[in-house]
C-alpha cells in the first residue's frame, strides 16, 4: 500500500511530504530511498504527468527476487530553484544554463543533514526496517543523480548502494571531480544509466550525458569502484526510460542475474 507522511526539516526549513510504499508481509524490510519524489509511484502526481510507476518494480523485486523493501519517495521543493538548492552539491557553472538555474550550496548541505538526521531516522523509528548502511539504497536521476554520487563519497555512509540514471555532471564539472579526487575509494556500489538520445532544458547535444556517464564510469573503474553503467540505444531523458530500466538496478542491488523489464 502506499501511505503519505509529511514531516518538518529543520535545515532546509519546510516540510517535506514522503510518500512509502509498504509492501503487505511481515519480513523485516530494506529500504530504498527516491529523490524527486513525486515522480516516483503515481503518473497523476509526477512533474510530468509519467512517474516511474514504481509499484510495478516493487512487485518485480518481491515476486522474482523473493526480496522485500520499503521505497520511500521523498518530495523535492515545489520550485525549481528549491530543487537546484537541495540536490546541487557544487555551484552550477554550465556555461548554458547557469543564467537559468541558480543555487546554493550550503542549502545542499542542509538538505543532506536533514536526509541523515531527520529522513532516515524517521523511517527506522516508525517501520519494520532494518537500521543499517547495509540495507539502505537510493535512487536520483539528471540532477538528483548527482546527489546520489556525492552521497557515495560522503564520510557518512549512508547507503550501500546507489543508482544514478542520467547523471548531469556537467553542472559542475572540475569541482565534483575535485570532491572526487580528494576521497578514496566509496564503499558504495554505484550504478550509473544513460540514453544515447538524452536531451533536457537548454541542452540538445545528444553525446553530453552519454560521454558524462562514459567519463564517469571509467573514473570509478580506475579508482575500484564496485561500478555498473547500463546504456539504452534508443533511451531518453524522462521518467518513460527510466522506469523500462529500473529493474537493472533492482538486480545490481541484489546481485542478481534476473532482469524483467
Amino acid at each position: 500500500m502506499l501511505i503519505k507522511r509529511t514531516i518538518y526539516l529543520i535545515k532546509t526549513k519546510r516540510n517535506i511530504v514522503l510518500e512509502i510504499y509498504v509492501p503487505n508481509t511481515s519480513h523485516k524490510l530494506d529500504t530504498i530511498y527516491f529523490l524527486d519524489g513525486q515522480n516516483t509511484f503515481l503518473d497523476k502526481n509526477a512533474t510530468y504527468k509519467r512517474s516511474l510507476r514504481m509499484k510495478n518494480h516493487f512487485k518485480y523485486l518481491e515476486n522474482e527476487l523473493n526480496k522485500y523493501a520499503l521505497g520511500v519517495a521523498i518530495y523535492n521543493g515545489e520550485s525549481e530553484k528549491e530543487r537546484n538548492n537541495e540536490y546541487a552539491p557544487f555551484k552550477i557553472t554550465y556555461s548554458y544554463i547557469k543564467e537559468m538555474k541558480t543555487n546554493n550550496p550550503n542549502k545542499f548541505r542542509c538538505f543532506i543533514s536533514d536526509l541523515k538526521n531527520i529522513i532516515i531516522p524517521y523511517i527506522e523509528e516508525n517501520f519494520n526496517v532494518y537500521k543499517d548502511i547495509n540495507h539502505r539504497f537510493i535512487y536520483g536521476s539528471s540532477l538528483a543523480a548527482t546527489t546520489t554520487l556525492y552521497l557515495a563519497y560522503s564520510k557518512d555512509k549512508l547507503f550501500n548502494t546507489v543508482g544514478c540514471f542520467s547523471t548531469a555532471l556537467f553542472l559542475f564539472h572540475d569541482e565534483f571531480y575535485n570532491y572526487l579526487n580528494k576521497r578514496k575509494n566509496s564503499n558504495a556500489r554505484i550504478f550509473l544509466y544513460v540514453g544515447k538520445n538524452e536531451i533536457s532544458d537548454a541542452i540538445k547535444d545528444k553525446s553530453l550525458y552519454l560521454n558524462t556517464s562514459l567519463e564517469l564510469y571509467n573514473y570509478l573503474k580506475d579508482k575500484g569502484n564496485d561500478t555498473k553503467l547500463l546504456i539504452s540505444k534508443d533511451g531518453i531523458h524522462n521518467e518513460a526510460s527510466w522506469d523500462k530500466v529500473f529493474n537493472y538496478f533492482l538486480s545490481f542491488i541484489y546481485n542478481s542475474d534476473i532482469t524483467i523489464i
